[in-house]
Order: C-alpha cells, then structure tokens, then sequence
C-alpha cells in the first residue's frame, strides 16, 4: 500500500523494563540478609562470632553488589531512553550513525551486569532494533526540509511540541498526560512567536509528515486488546465465520476517542467516509432468514 512502517518502541523496551524492577527486590533482599546478618551479639565463643562475622561481611558485599547494579542498570536506562528519543531536551535531532554508536554503547554496558536473563533480553531488542533505524532516516529528513525553509528556532520548538505531543497521547497516567499535553502547548506557543501568522499551518504540516509513520506494532495490539475478551468468553466456539464478524465490525466501527475519534479504521485506510453506521450495513448484508455469527 506504499505505507513505511516501523516496530513500537514500547514493545522492544517492556523486555528491558522489568529488569529495574528484578534489580531492586535483588537489592532489598540483599540489605535484609544483611541486616539478619549483622546480630552478632547472639555468639559466644570466638568460632561462633568470626563465622558470623564472615556471613556478615560477605551479606554486605553482596548488598552493595546488588545496589551497585540496580543503580547502574538505572542510569543506563534512562541513558537508553533519552538515546531512543526522536528529538532532544533543545528540539534537535541525532545524527543516525552517532545515535546507533550512543545505543550500542549504552547496550553493551547494560550487558555486563552479569545477568544470563538480561542478556538474551539484551539481544532480542537489538535484533529488534534492525527494524527502527529506517524510522529515524525518514524523520531525520523531514527536520532537514523544515530546517531548511523555516527558522531554527521554530522547527526546534514545533518538535519540543510533537514530542509532548505524542508521549501525552501514549501516557496511561491522567496526571502525567496532562501536564505532558500542557508542556507541548507552551512549546507550540513558544514558536508562534517566530512567525505568529503562519505558525498555526507550519506546525500541522510538520506535525502530519512526523506521524506519517505507521506503528505497526501497535496495531496489532489494539485488535488484540479488543479480541482477547470474545476469545476468553467463547472458549472452544470461535469459528472463522466469528472472526470474519469480528473483523468487519472492528474495521467498520468509529474510534470513541483519540485523534481518531469519529473515524472507522476503514475510512482512515480509503479516505471514503462512510454513510451508515457498521450496524446498519451489516444488517443490510444479512438477507431474510439468515443470522449473524
């Protein structure tokens, strides 16, 4: 269909995400045995206290070893995180080749934290990687172009935004959404100043050629979500003639809410809008007699 799309970053780095987590119940019960450990009052003869004082010093450096490692693991993922990201704190974009040098770096690091798991997750996402370097081409390209007819200081302000922009649309947290929609706002704001009569056009034109991407990924979650209900109800009576009315009403019903809301993914993919609702046009389909599913 012409479409270029890439992997969703939010399903290459989950694998990695759940290692912060891993790391810091390590690290607590590392500090509790050492805390267990470090009675020493209990003993009475010479033997009894060095030994526990070995156990102890040996349940401290464990501690420290399992603190030393979340916080690493910590740092590098932030580190990871902000490599990842399109633009930077100031709107600028990366260079592909010094962002893929960053990434493996950081990456490499990460895989010396002595953690068999983390290294097999650690491969998985650069094996997954391969697939979202072409997505920072295509975007590298069109901050060139802008950067080119318009000023700095815009194109750098209406990326700050797009950014917000679409890490508010993906945030789960009400709060957090919010103030993210709120700062991508002010930066939107902030370049209107530049070129208040024509900023309102440049920065939907931007905007549209930065999200021309498409997340596939993320797609296939979205049916997924919406399906994994009707499978867990209809254990052992799902047929193809129910996923074919699956698939219709999916395609053929408007999203509720988003920047899609109002719209079918069938129109969204045609560009025709429909004139009746998925309902009546399935009921139009079905002839006398017949019955749905």
């Amino acid at each position: 269909m012409g479409l270029t799309h890439h992997p969703d970053l939010f399903h290459l780095l989950r694998p990695l995400a759940m290692f912060g987590e891993r790391f810091y119940r390590k690290a607590l019960a590392a500090i509790a045995r050492e805390d267990e450990r470090g009675s020493l009052e209990v003993g009475r003869s010479e033997a009894v206290i060095t030994k526990r004082s070995a156990a102890y010093e040996a349940a401290k450096a464990e501690a420290e070893e399992q603190i030393r490692r979340y916080d690493d693991f910590c740092y590098l993922w932030t580190a990871l995180r902000q490599a990842l990201a399109l633009f930077d704190e100031q709107g600028e974009i990366t260079e592909l080749t010094s962002r893929r040098a960053e990434i493996a770096a950081i990456v490499q690091l990460m895989d010396e934290l002595a953690c068999a798991q983390l290294h097999q997750a650690l491969a998985s996402f650069a094996s997954g990687l391969e697939g979202y370097w072409g997505y920072y081409q295509r975007a590298e390209q069109v901050y060139q172009e802008y950067s080119k007819r318009y000023p700095c200081e815009v194109v750098q302000a209406l990326a700050c935004g797009w950014q917000l922009q679409r890490q508010a649309t993906n945030s789960k947290t009400y709060g957090m959404r919010k103030r993210l929609a709120q700062d991508a706002e002010c930066y939107f704001a902030y370049a209107a100043t530049f070129l208040p009569e024509a900023c309102e056009g440049i920065r939907q034109e931007m905007v549209e050629a930065l999200d021309t991407e498409v997340r596939s990924s993320s797609l296939v979650e979205n049916v997924n979500s919406a399906l994994r209900p009707l499978l867990e109800t209809c254990r052992g009576q799902v047929d193809q003639q129910m996923l074919d009315l699956f698939a219709y009403v999916h395609n053929h019903r408007c999203f509720v809410r988003g920047k899609r809301a109002g719209k079918a993914p069938i129109e969204i993919l045609t560009g025709t809008e429909m004139d009746k609702t998925w309902l009546t046009s399935l009921l139009e389909m079905i002839g006398p007699g017949e019955t749905v599913g």
